[in-house]
């Protein structure tokens, strides 16, 4: 299928198929998105943890390898959430098995066990293609239950992939779930994973034809490729087919059509048949299906059996990687560009990659940060990763011909990296929030600035920026030796998350301005109006999450008048469990500030704070005056309570006044035996250390009086003047 856009129309040209075809109306962008999402599958919530930075690299030597890397990151002072591991860790590339010598399986059970102390994660690989290999157990499992898909004779289909000689498993065949499942519990017995990472899924098959056989000369011997350990990769390499491979003939007038349509497709810019590369087209499923008309439905076959196996034996929300992808993967899976090149052009470009991921319905994307193939440098490295670090996905991985590129292997591109992992740690609430509302709603959490922005026009071709969520605009920097960026602000006012002094006012029809980006960072600008959930950055996200709530508050421009005003949600769960189709209300912290200024120059300021479900205001209404209103609703539900953080401060951008003399909180609890406790209670707070103004932020900080955030209940919290810091009896 080939699509012609136009300003007037859309053009498809198609050699046949399936067709369907919808039509969504909008209004909005982000209509549109929730409207598709309907159809083909909300966003999965991802854990938590998976919002943390990943290590990965084709080429590791050996699992002490390993081990140094992870020690490195730690003493570089570096985040490292998960580490992953290629295909080198594979007995000869089979699926399952442990390469004894370099990866042997007691001294990866050890490696695991550390990471797992340490609130780390541990990732690996598998390839959909079974080694055709009797005596090994995933092989003759699958043969003795006819689990394979079939050729045009009606035979396992023979390919070709890393391990050699593969016949590919049907996931479109019930069956083939609990096969599937077993040998994932089997692995994960041996070795307790934490997620599964699918590549080579479209699928990628080294071999074309519709009927192969092993050659004569590896009839007896089939040769494999040096370990990527060994110098060399030798003069045959495995990527090269060594099968005997041709078409089939004695094709019926539809056969022939599905192997010669009208016109092939330009594959890697050459002219190439449907079946180059991967399986043919001629290949039947179990149910029926040709090949022809299933090829896109294998990674999304195969996601949605892996993600429901992994539930099934973690007992935890699953996490599933696939390098393929179909309209649906997201309900089951995150996603990834594919192999990258280390080049400032593909930097650029990872941009528009991942945010078509997100507009494919996929939240959880991204793009080998620092490129997968080719040498990177320093300096491009050091770019990438304060890119990649809004990513939703953030991993780093490199080919097994690159150099390495770990972070802290630079000194620039360690400082980088600490920099921007420190502000993506330390947002990590907002993260999370944004990966619950694109579950929710199909919201892609990294977005084009038009999705949030539709009316402004100037942004509309913008592809070198984004946000993430509709509160944080990132604006990278793509040129080599640049230490300036021109950036595009929609309408509205924009705080530095680096310094909050630094605000760009962009007018109705929005505004271009140029950022100073050194080496060590790049420009990231919270959106006024809104208010964001941060903690204090640590080298895990189990660590970090179990540190207290801070909440940031950006102020509207001035210019709003008298009274200005800001909201948000944030989410919070225990960041592991299975989703359930209900979430709690007690998981959604709605939060409203205001701020006015008196006839005399003074600002006082409120934050109200109520648990509810969905986003929106509880009771219905949009932050409405009582913020206590929705308390009696949530505990009415009968929600097993969320443990929630204290509250550790509010941190307000755009704060026109001194320090406070008072501030003053109300706390709610309704009636009920379910809540306990009722009624309210007004505590006063000592500000003698506790508020500051820098940079026109107002810091109130909570610490010293761990103020909780309980559910159901509310709170508010006031302050100004000492004489407006008063709340009228209730």
């Amino acid at each position: 299928m080939d699509i012609i856009p136009s300003e007037e129309k859309l053009s498809w040209r198609v050699t046949g198929g399936i067709i369907d075809m919808f039509v969504f109306g909008g209004p909005t962008p982000l209509a549109v998105m929730e409207q598709f999402t309907a159809v083909i599958g909300r966003p999965a919530l991802v854990p938590y943890w998976t919002l943390g930075w990943h290590q990965c690299k084709y080429g590791y030597a050996s699992v002490w390898e390993v081990r140094e890397v992870v020690a490195n990151y730690s003493a570089a002072g570096l985040p490292l959430e998960a580490q992953w591991i290629d295909i080198d860790q594979m007995d000869h590339w089979m699926d399952f098995t442990f390469d004894p010598v370099d990866f042997p399986v007691e001294e990866m059970q050890a490696l695991v066990e550390d990471l797992h102390a340490n609130g780390q994660k541990f990732v690996p690989i598998l390839d959909p293609g079974i080694k055709v290999e009797p005596g090994y157990h995933a092989y003759d499992e699958a043969l003795k239950r006819d689990l394979f898909v079939r050729n045009v004779e009606g035979d396992p289909y023979l390919g070709w992939v890393w391990p050699g000689p593969c016949h590919f498993l049907d996931y479109l065949l019930p069956r083939t779930a609990a096969y599937w499942e077993e040998e994932l519990a089997a692995h994960h017995n041996i070795l307790p994973w934490d997620g599964i990472w699918i590549d080579m899924n479209e699928i990628s098959n080294f071999c074309t034809g519709d009927l192969c056989r092993l050659k004569p000369e590896t009839e007896s011997e089939v040769p494999t490729l040096p370990s990527s350990r060994q110098e060399g990769l030798g003069k045959d390499p495995q990527w090269v087919c060594h099968l005997e491979c041709w078409e089939a003939q004695g094709l019926n007038s539809t056969q022939a059509g599905w192997a010669h349509p009208p016109y092939d497709i330009a594959n890697g810019l050459a002219r190439s048949p449907l079946g180059y590369k991967v399986m043919s087209v001629l290949n039947s499923h179990h149910d029926g299906s040709s090949e022809y008309d299933a090829h896109q439905l294998y990674s999304l076959a195969q996601t949605r059996v892996t993600a429901a196996a992994v539930e099934s034996i973690r007992r935890k929300r699953p996490f599933i990687l696939s390098r393929s992808s179909y309209l649906g993967v997201g309900a089951y899976a995150a996603h990834w560009t594919g192999d990258n090149v280390a080049t400032w052009d593909q930097l650029a470009k990872s941009i528009a990659g991942v945010l078509n991921i997100g507009l494919f319905g996929i939240a959880m994307g991204g793009a080998d940060i620092c490129g997968f193939q080719g040498n990177t440098t320093s300096e491009l490295c050091a770019r990438w990763v304060s890119l990649g670090a809004f990513y939703p996905f953030a991993r780093s991985h490199s080919d097994l011909h690159s150099t390495r590129q770990e972070l802290y292997l630079w000194p620039e591109v360690a400082e980088a990296g600490r920099q921007a992992l420190s502000q993506r740690y330390r947002l990590l609430p907002y993260l999370y929030s944004t990966m619950r509302a694109a579950h929710d709603t199909g919201a892609p959490a990294m977005r084009p600035l038009w999705m949030t922005f539709p009316e402004d026009v100037a942004g509309h071709r913008n592809d070198r920026q984004f946000m993430f969520g509709d509160a944080l605009l990132v604006t990278p920097v793509l040129t080599q030796g640049a230490r300036s960026v021109e950036g595009h602000f929609p309408p509205g006012t924009w705080y530095s998350l680096w310094n909050a002094s630094d605000v760009v006012h962009a007018r109705a029809n929005g505004t271009d301005v140029t950022l100073d980006a050194p080496l060590e960072r790049i420009p990231y600008h919270v959106r006024g109006g809104r208010i964001i959930g941060t903690a204090e950055p640590r080298r895990t996200t189990r660590d970090t999450k179990a540190g207290a709530l801070t909440l940031l508050v950006a102020l509207p421009g001035e210019g709003s008048g008298a009274e200005r005003s800001a909201h948000g949600v944030v989410y919070n769960d225990d960041g592991e469990s299975v989703v359930q189709a209900r979430a709690s209300p007690c998981s959604f912290l709605h939060a409203n500030v205001t701020v006015r200024r008196d006839g005399q120059g003074s600002l006082s300021g409120t934050l109200k704070i109520a648990f509810g479900s969905s986003w929106a205001w509880p009771g219905g209404a949009r932050y409405p005056d009582d913020a206590l209103g929705g308390a009696e609703s949530v505990a009415a539900d009968g929600d097993p309570p969320i443990p929630w953080p204290s509250l550790a401060g509010l941190r307000i951008l755009g704060w026109e006044g001194g320090a406070p003399e008072a501030v003053r909180t109300r706390s709610f609890r309704p009636s009920g035996e379910a809540s306990g406790s009722q009624g309210q209670s007004v505590v006063d707070l000592n500000l003698a250390e506790g508020a500051r103004v820098k940079d026109s932020t107002l810091l109130l900080s909570m610490e010293s009086v761990e103020l909780p955030l309980d559910c159901p209940g509310s709170l508010e919290i006031e302050w100004g003047p000492r004489k407006t810091a008063q709340y009228s009896d209730v």
